[in-house]
């Protein structure tokens, strides 16, 4: 599984704007718009060196998925301790369950597809405001 299997869980849209909403476990943690250090804990691929970025949504941000997509999304649970999003897709189901611990968010992502079941942790870390220069 790559990181495109985390590729907008979260990304449930309103109808009538549909625009992504930022799940409330999100915002409870940072508000708006901000650094945060994104961190595979445990995945298929192995860890990785933890990298920071600026975003809104921080799930959405490292996501690759940039067209269309046959898979249908819900978001099971939205609360502002936890978010649980579940993604079904022609070849697999992926079950995403956000929680947060402080200025952490970990991410714990299960995928049935034809390979078996993978699953994959990760955590975020709020860092504050963006630095000057960072998109």
């Amino acid at each position: 599984m790559k990181a495109v299997a985390v590729s907008g869980l979260f990304l449930a849209t309103s109808v009538a704007a549909q625009a992504p909403v930022v799940p409330q476990v999100i915002r409870a943690v940072q508000e708006q718009k901000g650094a945060w250090e994104v961190e595979a804990l445990d995945a298929a691929w192995g860890r990785n060196n933890p990298r920071t970025i600026c975003a809104e949504d921080p799930v959405a941000a490292i996501s690759y998925e940039t067209r269309p997509s046959p898979c249908s999304r819900k978001l099971i649970r939205d609360t502002t301790d936890e978010a649980i999003s579940e993604r079904v897709c022609p070849q697999n189901v992926s079950r995403t369950v956000l929680t947060r611990d402080g200025k952490n968010l970990f991410m714990h992502i299960s995928n049935l597809g034809p390979h078996g079941q993978q699953l994959s942790k990760w955590r975020f870390t709020a860092l504050g405001a963006c630095r000057e220069g960072s998109k």
